[in-house]
């Protein structure tokens, strides 16, 4: 949790949080709705966090812990909720696969994280709780500060890219939303051109991969019903 805290400090000091307040509004209470219906996700020490990162590059950040942001220019990319709530989707299963902690077992030996891990759990035998708190991310400064480069500039690696997108087109059959959405959001259409969010496999990849996963679980778990109702809420927000 404090290190994805940590994360999180580093990515909204590098790009800011967008300034308009509907569309933050809108994207937690998606991300919360995904996250209170799903039965496939995990709690976490510090619970699920969301913002709109201050950006136009098409992206998603997830950080240890449940932190999960979009950029704008993701955001405006999008051509429904369905595909929203799928970049969330997509850095939940992130967040619930434990890539994160994943990354930085490979990135440093074994030897090293527990050397560091003692030195945390050292500074915690001689704070408080609410020291401890106030400390934790200064602690793992440094560390957060490479993890957050790692995960902008190069993003989780190909296999556990394309892991999160099935795990998310999952998250979405499981919570109504249409299992379809993320490879809708990385297709083409007469507004947009082919694409992916930095960093990540190329789209016709991530398109391939998924089409095994929805032919079994494409489309929405309710059958459409909620759709007027996501239109409209997309239309009222996001509609130019």
């Amino acid at each position: 949790y404090y290190l994805g805290r940590a994360v999180a400090a580093e990515v909204i000091a590098k790009y800011g949080l967008d300034p308009d307040p509907a569309r933050q509004d809108y994207v937690r209470k998606i991300g919360a709705s995904i996250v209170e219906l799903s039965s496939r996700l995990k709690g976490t020490y510090g619970g699920y966090h969301f913002a709109v990162l201050d950006t136009d590059v098409a992206n998603g950040v997830s950080g240890p812990g449940g932190f999960v942001f979009i950029t704008r220019g993701a955001l405006l990319r999008c051509e429904s909720e369905d595909e929203v709530a799928a970049i969330l989707a997509h850095e939940l299963a992130h967040v619930n696969l434990q890539h994160g902690e994943a990354v930085i077992r490979k990135q440093r030996s074994g030897a090293a994280f527990g050397k560091m891990m003692l030195g945390v759990v050292a500074g915690a035998a001689d704070a408080g709780g609410q020291t401890l708190a106030q400390n934790m991310p200064a602690m793992l400064g440094e560390m957060a500060k490479d993890f957050a480069t790692d995960l902008v500039e190069t993003g989780y690696g190909p296999e556990t890219e394309l892991e999160a997108d099935r795990e998310g087109a999952l998250l979405l059959y499981d919570t109504g939303y249409d299992a379809n959405a993320l490879s809708q959001y990385l297709k083409a259409s007469p507004k947009r051109q082919l694409g992916t969010w930095a960093n990540h496999p190329p789209a016709a990849a991530r398109i391939k991969a998924l089409e095994p996963l929805l032919a079994d679980y494409g489309g929405p778990f309710d059958g459409g019903v909620g759709k007027e109702a996501r239109d409209a809420r997309f239309a009222r927000i996001l509609g130019s």
